[in-house]
């Protein structure tokens, strides 16, 4: 599937993306973050209820469309679609490899992500992915400055990207035309363990929240 068609959009709805992955999925929570759990559990719930018969009414479906468009004429988010592409074929330049694109991966944990490329692809294993990120030179300037930032940015989206795949390695590649390029290799660690424990957490939080939303509607129909 072609990533931002409407079946994608459908797909990454019903679970936990590593897009969304924050500091609330970890296991040390607070107050705050357990709220945030709550709420995109629900959204994720909502979605499932849809698929399973509770339909959209119109404000949830304008809803929706709006934020689709929020998402789609961002400036941010358009710069980074449109300059993908070059800065994908600039890391296969650079680095002598192929890079295969593949819309969604999903892991039979509940969870899932949208890679920006996968290296090594053999049939269904590949060696590691990557991230691309082409933020406009104001925002890539900073990185040059302090390159770690980005990649403290974006670690959430990096390492989860890697607890979907089980791959031991995600590339992050900061790229600006007519900059250096910023490249971080990173590897599966600590942190990676912390997040992977954490969404495992999360989806059985959103079991059992699925289980006592039955409950709710099985008394209900009494």
């Amino acid at each position: 599937m072609h990533q931002g068609s409407d079946e994608w959009h459908g797909v990454r709805a019903k679970c936990f993306t590593a897009s969304e992955f924050a500091p609330f999925f970890l296991e040390s929570r607070t107050e705050v973050q357990r709220k945030a759990r709550k709420r995109i559990i629900r959204k994720k719930v909502r979605e499932l209820l849809h698929q399973g018969g509770i339909g959209y009414d119109e404000w949830e479906l304008a809803e929706i469309e709006r934020d689709r468009n929020l998402e789609k004429w961002n400036g941010d988010i358009a710069r980074g679609n449109a300059m993908e592409q070059t800065a994908r074929e600039a890391y296969k330049t650079q680095f002598d490899v192929g890079v295969d694109q593949v819309g969604f991966i999903y892991n039979d944990g509940g969870f899932g992500c949208s890679p920006d490329g996968l290296i090594g692809l053999d049939g269904e294993r590949a060696e590691y992915g990557i991230e691309i990120k082409s933020p406009s030179p104001v925002k890539f300037l900073s990185y040059l400055e302090n390159p770690q930032d980005l990649l403290e940015d974006y670690q959430y989206q990096v390492h989860g990207s890697m607890c979907v795949t089980g791959l031991r390695r995600w590339d992050l590649w900061g790229f600006c035309n007519g900059f250096p390029p910023i490249h971080h290799v990173v590897t599966w660690g600590n942190f990676t363990d912390r997040l992977l424990f954490g969404l495992d957490g999360m989806v059985s939080e959103m079991q059992e929240y699925q289980g006592w939303l039955k409950e709710q509607f099985e008394n209900w129909k009494k």
